[in-house]
């Protein structure tokens, strides 16, 4: 069965979510923006129970690993880090919810570099601990049957990653801010894109979507930040549900 594309968005956005009503259909989806700022996977399994699980989830969305990787405050190690999303993966997946796992943009290096000393990240530099940990995050994907959605390849190729205007992540250009990390509302809108595509391609359950990760989950620096709206992904991805028809299981 498919949703049609009559669809209305109905008002309720508490606890950053946003429900999107399908004409015809049993009951609405529901897209919750379950990102906190600062989070490595530490913090994520710390919080599983209470920001996640208890929503029942149809469908999670993860993105975790640019604090674990490139926040010199914050990270963890490569191996912990793998253990980490391992975990996650199972804990999300025993409660019969479906996963989209997604890898770890890449960064504007010079930006990333006026916050984080480059003897951090060792010989590999920024885009090589990025690598390292996004073979993680595809071998976790492999292994658990989680759907994959490469965003590392899609911003490289397409996001124009550099100090032009054009550039999908926030620098002196595009937002006057010596950011290299996060997304403008147009990266947003391409991850939400591929999130999107990936549930109409697989068929994935989407009456309840909770998206689970760090600030680009949460959509730091946009309109809607913390909700499903505005220029952050969740708040995209919520309204692609409410214009276009997605396949139902």
């Amino acid at each position: 069965m498919r949703l049609t594309a009559a669809v209305s968005v109905v008002a309720a956005m508490a606890m950053g979510g946003v429900v999107v009503a399908a004409e015809g259909t049993a009951a609405p989806a529901r897209v919750v923006n379950a990102g906190i700022g600062g989070n490595n996977t530490r913090d994520l399994l710390a919080r599983l129970d209470r920001d996640v699980l208890p929503e029942k989830p149809d469908l999670v969305v993860l993105m975790a690993g640019t604090n674990d990787v490139l926040n010199h405050a914050n990270a963890v190690p490569l191996a912990e880090y793998r253990t980490n999303l391992q975990q996650l993966v199972k804990r999300i997946g025993d409660t019969g919810a479906k996963l989209i796992l997604m890898t770890i943009p890449p960064c504007y290096e010079p930006h990333l570099l006026t916050r984080h000393p480059a003897e951090f990240y060792g010989t590999a530099g920024p885009s090589g601990v990025i690598r390292q940990a996004n073979e993680a995050v595809r071998s976790v994907a492999k292994e658990s049957g989680a759907v994959l959605v490469d965003l590392n390849v899609l911003f490289t190729v397409l996001g124009e990653i550099g100090p032009g205007a054009g550039c999908v992540l926030r620098n002196e250009a595009n937002s006057k801010s010596a950011d290299g990390v996060h997304p403008t509302a147009a990266g947003y809108r391409l991850i939400a894109t591929a999130v999107f595509q990936a549930i109409q391609d697989r068929q994935l359950p989407h009456a309840k979507i909770v998206c689970f990760g760090d600030s680009i989950t949460f959509g730091a620096n946009m309109a809607g930040a913390g909700k499903a709206e505005g220029d952050t992904y969740p708040g995209y991805l919520a309204r692609l549900l409410a214009a276009a028809p997605v396949a139902a299981p």
